[in-house]
């Protein structure tokens, strides 16, 4: 079974999961397994006036509080897109600042 959950996580206000609003999850229905598409750093930054980067930096920290609260509810395998093919075709600046991303945040 799969279900598709468009939930924006808004890290400019810090409105990812609380210690009270994991408390309030019943456990027994959280899946094992979550995927998260990566998607609109970007946007956001343009809307806010920032550069590109910013915004994936941003949304890398985002994704730090999505693994902390998803292990903290028993997720047991978490799958995130963070680089489609796509994503080659950016300028050179780009996806080098993206492939640093990931060795911060993976490494």
């Amino acid at each position: 079974m799969s279900a598709h959950v468009n939930a924006p996580v808004c890290i400019e206000e810090k409105r990812v999961f609380s210690s009270d609003d994991l408390a309030l999850v019943d456990l027994q229905k959280v899946p094992r397994h979550v995927a998260l598409i990566m998607d609109g750093n970007r946007r956001w930054a343009k809307q806010k006036g920032l550069p590109a980067l910013m915004g994936h930096w941003e949304g890398a920290e985002g994704l730090t509080e999505i693994v902390r609260a998803a292990s903290e509810m028993g997720v047991e395998t978490l799958t995130v897109y963070a680089f489609s093919t796509e994503n080659w075709q950016r300028t050179d600046e780009e996806v080098d600042e993206l492939m640093r991303l990931l060795e911060v945040y993976l490494v």
